[in-house]
């Protein structure tokens, strides 16, 4: 398969979905069908946040072509390490085509929830892998501890990077030992062991970013409480970089948008 880039494709027939307030209630033993005004106060009881907000969902899928999991031949450390890895740049569902690990965030929303800061995350060294792959943490102002902790009963390096600067590179003894590092800038951050230089690992640092999603095994994502408005979508991924909607946000639905991965070239 040719390199892949992302093409963002708003469906044909997007969908809008009720998602939920009701104007009556006759398990309350009021009359179904209430007046206007009944609606409208009950509204209100509910709080006019609530009655503000919606929701984006869609799938991240490849068009056509599917890359396959890349078997990555380990060429040291046998005894420790194996023979052989799979790399996780791209998870692949083969029912759906949908892609594994995309950051879906909505840009532009002003005035709605605040975001909470991660303290501290952690990552582990772990059969000669990083684990998890990939991960998302919101910053604070004090920063984001990542311990980093090592399971194997082999040396390994803690190389990470913002864009092409080294932020730090530590050695990582054996056999449970751990370090912990602060992170304190937003952006995409990777981490190495020069050692054993398949190993690699995402974390993306968010700043006051609370509407945002990890597409599932599927590659479906959702992100709900959305204050109604016209905003853009981003979705992101290590391999293939990131594509950028329009999406407008309807109060009480749910809107449909989905990104569809095709070859160089394609339409």
């Amino acid at each position: 398969m040719t390199k892949a880039s992302v093409r963002g494709v708003l469906m044909t027939g997007a969908v809008a979905v009720a998602i939920g307030l009701s104007a009556a209630h006759p398990s309350d033993g009021r009359p179904a069908g209430g007046s206007a005004s009944t609606a409208v106060s009950e509204v209100a009881a509910l709080g006019t946040e609530a009655a503000e907000l919606g929701a984006i969902s869609g799938i991240v899928r490849f068009e056509s072509e599917v890359p396959p999991q890349k078997r990555i031949r380990v060429t040291a450390d046998n005894e420790n390490c194996g023979t052989h890895k799979l790399s996780e740049s791209f998870l692949v569902s083969p029912e759906t085509k949908g892609l594994k690990n995309v950051l879906v965030t909505v840009e532009g929303v002003v005035g709605g929830s605040a975001a909470t800061p991660d303290k501290q995350i952690s990552l582990e060294q772990r059969s000669c892998m990083y684990v998890p792959h990939f991960q998302v943490a919101q910053l604070g102002p004090e920063g984001i501890a990542v311990e980093i902790r090592n399971t194997d009963p082999t040396l390994h390096n803690i190389h990470a990077y913002h864009g092409q600067t080294t932020l730090f590179n530590i050695g990582q003894p054996a056999s449970g030992k751990s370090r912990t590092k602060k992170l304190t800038t937003p952006g995409v951050v990777r981490v190495r062991c020069d050692v054993h230089r398949w190993m690699s690992a995402f974390i993306v640092v968010l700043e006051n970013q609370p509407y945002y999603t990890v597409t599932d095994e599927s590659g479906n994502f959702s992100i709900e409480g959305v204050p109604a408005g016209s905003y853009t979508l981003r979705a992101w991924h290590e391999a293939i970089g990131e594509v950028k909607k329009p999406v407008a946000v309807t109060a009480a639905e749910t809107t449909r948008l989905d990104f569809i991965i095709a070859p160089d070239g394609g339409d």
